[in-house]
């Protein structure tokens, strides 16, 4: 693996952990004195993963899909395929704006713009899709598919669907 490649995956590593502390302002987050913590046996109390139910993610996928346990945590939400012949996971993340649309573009040179949210961009590289949302930048990341193409279809609606939540039109 060439150091510019291990470089690009380090900022990807780097990505996934700088997130919106307890997910705050997020649809249905709970947080602060007294509030319950989520079960690590059920990962879909976790606030992140109750953006999308698992039908809405089934639905905007188009597969039956299930929050991945083993793979979901307070910052992040992964959802399964639950077929296996269709492999697909996609995995949503809040990050704080400390890296922000101009940092992840430099980072990410293949970036190209989609008309969503307030500012998105696809990076076919890494198959994810940064949408910006306010003070927020949400990632919207897939992995397994057959195709550029049906993997920036599914980040789209995923992207979509949680500007019009996160937007209040629905």
């Amino acid at each position: 693996m060439g150091s510019g490649r291990s470089s690009g995956l380090l900022t990807v590593l780097a990505f996934a952990t700088v997130v919106v502390a307890g997910c705050q302002g997020m649809p249905g987050a709970t947080s602060g004195p007294g509030s319950p913590e989520p079960s690590p046996d059920d990962p879909s109390e976790l606030a992140i993963c109750r953006v999308f139910t698992t039908d809405e993610m089934s639905g905007l996928i188009g597969i039956p899909m299930a929050v991945a346990a083993d793979s979901s945590h307070e910052h992040v939400c992964t959802y399964r395929s639950s077929e296996p012949a269709d492999p697909i996971e996609v995995s949503i993340r809040g990050e704080d704006v400390l890296e922000d649309v101009p940092t992840i573009r430099s980072t990410f040179p293949d970036v190209v713009d989609v008309a969503i949210g307030d500012e998105t961009i696809w990076s076919p590289q890494v198959g994810t899709m940064w949408t910006r949302l306010g003070d927020l930048i949400w990632a919207v990341q897939v992995f397994g598919t057959d195709s550029e193409e049906r993997a920036l279809e599914m980040a789209s609606a995923v992207a979509r669907a949680l500007a019009d939540r996160i937007s209040g039109s629905s």
